[in-house]
């Protein structure tokens, strides 16, 4: 019979480039969403370090260090890579972009 992987180890395909993540897992952190201004304030300030995403299930904004040895903004919290894909996405393409 022949071996299957598992859903959660399949690489994830991001538009064209295979993605794999080095754990299923990330550290995130989760700030209160004020009003738009603040929040436009807080990406256009922290722009080149962080990737940011407001979360509407849960009224906080996300956000993740796209450099390494910067922490997240706010709470800190461990949370599955495969349930936050569009912040995972959007820290690649701010990568990517900086």
């Amino acid at each position: 019979m022949p071996q299957t992987t598992p859903p959660s180890e399949k690489p994830i395909t991001l538009n064209i480039a295979p993605v794999t993540f080095s754990s299923g897992t990330i550290t995130i952190g989760k700030i209160e969403y004020e009003n738009e201004e603040e929040y436009a304030k807080l990406r256009n300030f922290h722009w080149q370090t962080h990737a940011f995403r407001f979360d509407s299930r849960d009224g906080f904004i996300s956000n993740v260090a796209i450099v390494p040895g910067t922490d997240p903004i706010g709470r800190a919290e461990t949370v599955n890579a495969q349930e936050n894909l569009l912040l995972m996405g959007r820290a690649i393409q701010q990568s990517i972009v900086n």
